[in-house]
């Protein structure tokens, strides 16, 4: 069984439209569980800001990377 890192380097490598939203899609199910965590003590509030926004960040350079490809 591979490891989730190898998977996301897998992606990287995919052709460009299905690995951009493959990527989009890994960020945001990062993005779910790490909120999770964050609502559950496990995680310190403001990292939940700043994965938010980072998030946020990425998905629109991989939407733009998308429209331009």
């Amino acid at each position: 069984m591979r490891s989730a890192s190898s998977r996301r380097w897998g992606m990287a490598f995919a052709p460009t439209p299905i690995g951009l939203v493959r990527l989009a899609a890994g960020f945001l199910l990062f993005l779910v569980y790490d909120l999770r965590c964050v609502r559950l003590g496990d995680l310190p509030e403001w990292y939940g800001r700043l994965r938010l926004w980072l998030t946020l960040t990425v998905g629109l350079c991989l939407v733009a990377a998308e429209f331009m490809t």
